[in-house]
């Protein structure tokens, strides 16, 4: 096996050029590798080194050493003395305005790279981002600020002319301050405006350090279940975000924004506004904030199931706002959110741990030998009380029954916030099944490695059909189901979506070399996971 650094070439859209990840380290790197094999992200197809490796994209070249050769005049006007100094027979109009147009791209140029690409630049950039949906960089510059201000936001009337002042409405604002402005939107009604200041006193009342304003706004939004209010409350913590200067406070205001964005969803409208603001601040240099940053728009953009009325709720509010896992489960969490938080343990590993430690023990628990292993299913309030009992202890798998291990693979799978499939993916796999190998080349890195593990285990497990009773048929039904839950795009038609699930899951235990990954290498898993 090489030994030599893998990345995977993606093209920045935003900036028109190429970008280089390395899925272990997590590094980002704009010049082509060295001493590493290069892949095509889309494509998995290597890809050779260029001629001219050290290229850096244009985009990024260091302002202070940026040429704009477009406004170059022609090499007969320039002195020998200076490439940059321009002859005295050149025309001073046209000198005047490539000084002019000169400044001006420098100036774009030093302000795109000023907050967000600063750490790109500095190789200080935060690894949060990594984890991050491929089209969050659309996220960054598709927002129009003084729209949204006057279209949402109340404006005093005697401010509606002067524009200067309408980003005060949209910034930091102390309790007294703020008393004349809330509610912030105009939509909500006014049967709302005493709730919306009690909820922005709540506010207040936390970042000033009282730790049970958190869960009570909670429970205002929670009992109220209106959309008004809660646009209100996400436009209200955002505001709160932009212009402070006061740190601690700032950093209350996101543990509020991790909340309310890990249990709500915000109306088309408003999430623009707040999908921008958190992403500027994952992508951000700010660690402590990119951290709280990234978990929220992992947990904003995922499906919002009904909350599972076994966890105890304030508890885990209190979870959120006060402790490191922030609320961590990995259950009922998205795919990007586990490996986010298992960069730490595991850094080479490309799928949720969960999987391989589960998968462990239904082979250690003699699962090839169980007939009707995921076909019977364990009683729903004993796989309930194996899941608390995983979560604070992994060990507890030792003594399981195969079934209820497979019934907990099966739990883990049921309760991800979104598809292992990615929802675009859905009509491509519908359209044309038989290209099942060809098309998951080109769903995102995590979310492949993931299903061709879980298909490398089926390959596996169906050695075993004569004792546990499972054909493909049987498995691809099963499973194709879990690939490919019901979705909004499909109308949430669950027949529609198992179909294409059995087509695709066939097709893959048929045709998909998964031995890259499955079995899983040791050396990807922390010494103590079996222990």
């Amino acid at each position: 096996m090489s030994t030599l650094d893998r990345y995977y070439r993606y093209y920045d859209k935003n900036h028109g050029t190429d970008y280089y990840h390395n899925p272990i380290t997590n590094k980002i790197t704009w010049r082509f590798p060295k001493n590493a094999e290069v892949y095509d992200g889309m494509t998995n197809e290597k890809i050779k080194r260029p001629k001219n490796p050290n290229l850096m994209p244009r985009k990024l070249i260091s302002c202070e050493t940026m040429e704009v050769k477009s406004e170059q005049p022609p090499k007969r006007f320039l002195n020998r003395g200076s490439s940059m100094t321009i002859a005295s027979n050149y025309s001073k109009r046209t000198n005047n305005f490539s000084k002019k147009r000169r400044t001006t791209l420098l100036s774009l140029a030093k302000q795109q790279s000023s907050e967000i690409f600063a750490g790109l630049k500095n190789n200080k950039r935060s690894d949060n981002s990594s984890y991050l949906p491929e089209n969050s960089g659309d996220d960054l510059y598709t927002f129009d600020f003084p729209l949204f201000i006057t279209t949402y936001i109340n404006l005093k009337k005697k401010h509606v002319k002067k524009s200067g002042k309408h980003d005060k409405y949209l910034s930091y604002e102390s309790a007294k301050s703020a008393k004349d402005s809330i509610p912030v939107l105009k939509t909500t009604d006014r049967s709302l405006s005493k709730v919306a200041v009690t909820c922005f006193q709540h506010i207040n009342d936390f970042c000033s350090g009282s730790k049970l304003k958190a869960f009570e706004l909670f429970c205002i939004l929670q009992d109220t279940k209106n959309q008004n209010l809660t646009d209100e409350v996400f436009v209200q913590l955002v505001k709160q975000t932009r212009n402070n200067s006061n740190n601690d406070n700032l950093f209350k205001v996101w543990e509020l924004i991790l909340l309310v964005s890990s249990f709500f969803v915000a109306s088309p409208n408003i999430q623009k506004l707040v999908r921008n603001t958190l992403a500027i601040n994952a992508y951000g240099t700010n660690k402590s904030i990119s951290t709280i940053a990234t978990l929220a728009y992992l947990r904003l953009i995922s499906r919002h199931p009904d909350l599972d009325q076994r966890l105890n709720v304030k508890n885990l509010v209190d979870s959120i706002v006060n402790t490191e896992k922030r609320g961590y489960s990995p259950f009922s969490t998205t795919l990007n959110e586990q490996m986010w938080y298992q960069r730490q343990i595991s850094p080479k590993c490309t799928i949720p741990l969960t999987l391989p430690l589960i998968v462990h023990y239904i082979f250690k628990n003699k699962g090839p030998e169980t007939n009707g292993l995921f076909k019977k299913s364990g009683n729903d309030e004993s796989i309930d009380v194996l899941l608390d009992k995983f979560l604070n202890n992994h060990s507890v798998l030792k003594e399981t029954s195969p079934i209820d291990c497979a019934s907990l693979l099966k739990r883990w799978f049921s309760e991800l916030r979104s598809p292992i499939m990615p929802n675009k993916f859905y009509a491509y796999f519908e359209k044309d099944p038989e290209m099942s190998v060809e098309i998951i080349q080109k769903v995102p890195l995590y979310n492949r490695m993931t299903a061709m593990y879980v298909i490398g285990f089926l390959q596996d497990i169906l050695q075993y059909e004569k004792t546990t009773g499972f054909s493909l048929p049987l498995l691809s039904n099963i499973f194709g189901a879990l690939f490919f839950p019901p979705i909004e795009e499909y109308s949430n038609k669950v027949i529609q979506c198992t179909k294409i699930g059995k087509g695709v899951v066939t097709n893959l235990v048929k045709n998909w070399n998964t031995k890259s990954i499955y079995p899983l290498s040791t050396d990807l898993l922390p010494d103590e996971m079996f222990k």
